[in-house]
């Protein structure tokens, strides 16, 4: 696993640089309002750091076993990509307030989180948080679907 872990390190570092290189041909900013490439930047600062952070974490780590991690829990993986699946799916019929908490609840019951409160508090927390900083701050607008 070990190996596996610095390969994909490795590989998102690399893409994080293209992102950064790509993002620094993005029109620059404008009004004193961050332009297009600031947060993939960010974005791609941020997958460097923890890529490093996991290659400095599997060096020092001596594990006995080599088995995957993957082959484990591959269920999980599968649910995960339904979910992300049916997620953007029906994110273009229903609107996105009512798919996201639902999506980020099933996303969490998938991870084993049983208690009900965070799963509310995240899934609606993290619903809300997302439309006050596009809706509200950006003026991006997010799906509103065709049913509701």
């Amino acid at each position: 696993m070990r190996r596996v872990s610095i390969v994909i390190s490795a590989v998102m570092i690399a893409i994080s640089l293209y992102v950064i290189v790509a993002a620094r041909s993005f029109p620059g900013a404008s009004n004193g309002a961050p332009g297009p490439g600031f947060f993939p930047t960010i974005l791609a600062i941020i997958i460097i750091g923890l890529s490093i952070s996991l290659i400095i974490k599997e060096n020092g780590v001596n594990r006995d076993s080599d088995e995957p991690v993957f082959r484990n829990n591959f269920l999980k993986v599968v649910i995960c990509a339904v979910i992300m699946a049916a997620y953007i799916i029906l994110m273009e019929y229903i609107s996105y307030i009512y798919v996201t908490p639902v999506a980020i609840a099933a996303l969490m019951l998938d991870f084993e989180e049983r208690r009900p409160l965070p799963i509310i508090i995240t899934a609606l927390g993290t619903t809300l948080a997302i439309y006050v900083v596009f809706y509200m701050v950006l003026a991006v607008r997010l799906p509103q679907g065709m049913l509701f």
